[in-house]
C-alpha cells in the first residue's frame, strides 16, 4: 500500500511475530525427533524439474522509450528470447509518423549482447521495393578469434538499440507518442535464424517538448532502497513546488536532496513536507532562501523509496495529473518512472529481514511439514541453504547447524544479497 514514512524493519515485522512463535517448536522438533523419522517425513517439497517452464521460448520486442525535452535523439531497446543459439535475427519496422519527426537512422549495436559475439548490423530503408517499411538485420557470423558468433540462447537478451533522430521544430509543447510495430511480409519476413518465426511485440516512444516534470527511473532490492530523482524542464526559477505520487506496493520513506540546488542550501532554508494520500502520497516544497533554477533537467530532489513485503519488478511512480504546481502554475506535462527492484536474496534468510536465524529455520520447516496451502515462501532459492538447487528437509537442519554448531557457512549469495543460477523460483521470477 502506498505510505510515508517506512522503516526498515516494516517488512519482516509480520513475518518474525508469527515465527517467533514456533521457533522453540522447531528447535524442539530436532532434539527430540530421531533422524529416522526426519528422513521418513513426506514434506511439501518443490520439485525442480515440475517447477521449471517448457522454456524461454522465441520472440523479438521492442522496449519503451521516453525522450526528454532536450533530447534530439530516440533509443529503443531491442530484446530477443531464443532456445536455441542465435547465427541471425531480423524484422521489420514500422512506425506512424505524420509529422516527419522520426527519423530510424542507426542500428546500435555497442553496449549489447550482440557487441560480444561479433554481431553485423543491416539496416535498409522503406522504398517501394522494401514495402513500405524498414528492414533490420543482424548476423553473427563465426569467425576464428573472438568476437564471434553464435549468440547464446536466452531470455530477454538485449540485443540491439534503435537510433532515432528528432526533428524538434515539428513538436508542440506536451507529449507524443507514437508506435512502434515489428512487421513482415512474404519478402522479409520476422525470423531468427532465418527458419524460426518468434512472437513479436511493439513497444511505445513518447517525446516531450516544454515545460516538464518527470520522475527518472531507479532501481534497489529488498534490502537497499530505491533512489528515484524528480526532474525538471522550466524557463523560470522555483521557489515553491508541489507535487502528488500514485504508487502501489512500496514505499516512500523520503526524500534526499544532496544532488541538487537544496544540497547547497541550510535546513533552515526550505521545508519539505511529505502527506499520504488514499493512492500514494503529496510532497510539498517551500524555499525560504535561494530558488531552483530554471534550465533543462535540474534535479529538484529524489524519492526514496523501499519496499513493503519481499517483491521484485518494475513498479511505476506517476506524478498525479492535476497534483503538480510550480508556485500556482499546474503543470500538466508529466512523465512516470519506475522503481525497479531485483530479485536478490541472502542465502537463508527466508523472512528476508537482513539476517539467518533461528526464525528462517522456523519458517522453512513450517513450510515444508505444517503448509496447507494459506502459507507461501515469497523466495525457495533463499530457502535452499545448503545451495544443492532443491528445497528439503536437508536446508533446515544444514541452517542450525550452521547457526549452533559450528557448521559450514551458507554458499553464496551470503551473507551479501545476490542471485544464483538454480532455477529454484524466487520473488516471482
Amino acid at each position: 500500500m502506498p505510505g510515508s514514512g517506512c522503516s526498515n524493519t516494516s517488512r519482516s515485522a509480520h513475518t518474525a511475530r508469527l515465527a517467533l512463535g514456533i521457533a522453540l517448536a522447531g528447535a524442539l522438533f530436532f532434539a527430540a525427533v530421531p533422524a529416522a523419522l526426519v528422513q521418513a517425513l513426506t514434506p511439501n517439497e518443490w520439485n525442480p524439474i515440475a517447477g521449471q517452464s517448457g522454456g524461454a521460448g522465441y520472440l523479438i520486442e521492442l522496449g519503451d522509450a521516453l525522450v526528454y525535452p532536450d533530447i534530439d535523439e530516440a533509443i529503443v531497446p531491442v530484446f530477443l528470447s531464443s532456445e536455441t543459439d542465435v547465427e541471425s535475427w531480423q524484422m521489420g519496422l514500422d512506425y506512424e509518423d505524420l509529422l516527419y519527426t522520426l527519423t530510424l537512422s542507426e542500428i546500435r549495436l555497442s553496449g549489447t549482447a550482440s557487441a560480444g559475439y561479433g554481431g553485423e548490423a543491416t539496416l535498409t530503408a522503406p522504398d517501394d521495393a522494401t514495402g513500405g517499411f524498414w528492414r533490420v538485420r543482424v548476423d553473427y557470423p563465426s569467425a576464428p578469434v573472438p568476437p564471434s558468433g553464435p549468440l547464446p540462447e536466452g531470455s530477454h537478451i538485449h540485443v540491439a538499440d534503435l537510433v532515432f533522430s528528432v526533428d524538434r521544430d515539428t513538436l508542440d509543447p506536451g507529449s507524443t507518442e507514437f508506435a512502434l510495430s515489428i512487421v513482415g511480409d512474404q519478402g522479409w519476413g520476422i525470423l531468427i535464424n532465418d527458419t524460426i518465426a518468434p512472437n513479436a511485440d511493439g513497444g511505445v516512444l513518447t517525446l516531450y517538448a516544454g515545460d516538464l516534470v518527470a520522475v527518472a527511473d531507479g532501481s534497489g532490492d529488498n534490502f537497499s532502497h530505491a533512489f528515484l530523482p524528480v526532474l525538471l524542464w522550466n524557463d523560470a526559477p522555483v521557489t515553491d513546488f508541489s507535487m502528488g505520487l500514485d504508487y502501489e506496493d512500496i514505499l516512500l520513506c523520503g526524500v534526499d536532496v544532496s544532488g541538487g540546488p537544496l544540497a547547497a542550501l541550510a535546513p533552515e532554508d526550505y521545508e519539505i513536507t511529505i502527506l499520504p494520500t488514499a493512492t500514494g502520497s503529496l510532497i510539498l516544497l517551500s524555499l525560504f532562501e535561494g530558488t531552483i533554477p530554471a534550465g533543462d533537467e535540474v534535479q529538484i530532489f529524489s524519492l526514496e523509496f523501499e519496499t513493503a513485503l519481499p517483491v521484485s519488478g518494475d513498479f511505476p511512480v506517476t506524478p498525479a495529473l492535476g497534483q503538480v504546481f510550480l508556485g500556482t502554475e499546474e503543470i500538466t506535462n508529466l512523465a512516470a518512472g519506475n522503481a525497479s527492484i531485483a530479485a536478490n536474496f541472502i542465502r537463508g534468510d527466508v523472512n528476508f529481514d537482513a539476517k539467518v536465524t533461528l526464525v528462517d529455520a522456523s519458517l522453512t520447516l513450517m513450510y515444508l511439514y505444517m503448509d496447507d496451502g494459506d502459507l507461501a515462501m515469497p523466495c525457495v532459492a533463499a530457502g535452499n541453504a545448503n545451495g544443492d538447487d532443491s528445497l528439503d528437509v536437508v536446508d533446515p537442519i544444514y541452517l542450525l547447524t550452521f547457526l549452533y554448531n559450528a557448521g559450514p557457512t551458507p554458499p553464496p549469495p551470503y551473507p551479501d544479497p545476490g542471485t544464483d543460477d538454480s532455477g529454484l523460483p524466487c520473488l516471482g521470477d
